[in-house]
């Protein structure tokens, strides 16, 4: 048998409606398309869910290579990126960024439950090395305030880590984290807006 060579796409059939007299209208939708090369992947690739593009990037002999990204798929802001993260070969290495955090409220009514994303601005930042974490790691709002910030060591918290907490009454709380091992060490310190 030969070895698969050039363009690859790959596709599947999706219902697209179902009605009240249950006729279903059915459509081919793309999965996946890349290329190629000795059986192997190679080039750029793009991911499809139910056609939006959910994640592209390139492939270096059958791995995963330079920044790939993942799209948000449903929602507000739905096909914005949703992060970028960086691979050399095929492990996740340096930098991963992610642009949102998603929520799902229900939207429920009296005769039918239901939920939908709601999908919130934010800057998470966290460095790896060999597809552990490793390295700093933050975690920054809409605003662009800091909400935490630390160090991984082998995909385990370590060190001291700063989480800010907005309280009832407005204020910014500051709490300070040692952890050994992913483990809490030592006490738990809280200072208030004014510095107690």
């Amino acid at each position: 048998m030969g070895k698969l060579n050039g363009a690859y796409m790959v596709k599947t059939k999706v219902q697209l409606l179902a009605t009240v007299t249950y006729d279903k209208s059915w459509a081919w939708s793309k999965l996946s398309e890349g290329q190629y090369l000795n059986d192997l992947k190679s080039g750029k690739w793009q991911e499809f869910y139910i056609g939006s593009i959910s994640e592209e990037g390139y492939f270096n002999a059958g791995k995963r290579e330079g920044i790939w990204k993942s799209f948000v798929l449903m929602g507000n802001n739905a096909g914005d990126i949703y992060s970028e993260t960086n691979y050399q070969n095929g492990k996740r290495n340096g930098l991963e960024k992610i642009y949102f955090s998603t929520e799902w409220v229900d939207v429920s009514t009296d005769t039918e439950e239901s939920s939908m994303p709601i999908n919130r601005r934010v800057l998470e930042k966290t460095t790896y090395r060999d597809d552990a974490k490793n390295g700093l790691y933050e975690l920054i709002d809409s605003m662009g305030v800091l909400i935490k910030t630390g160090k991984f060591l082998n995909d385990e918290k370590t060190g001291a880590w700063t989480e800010y907490i907005v309280t009832d009454n407005g204020e910014r709380d500051k709490f300070e984290i040692n952890y050994n091992s992913d483990l809490l060490h030592g006490k738990l310190f809280r200072k208030n807006a004014d510095g107690r």
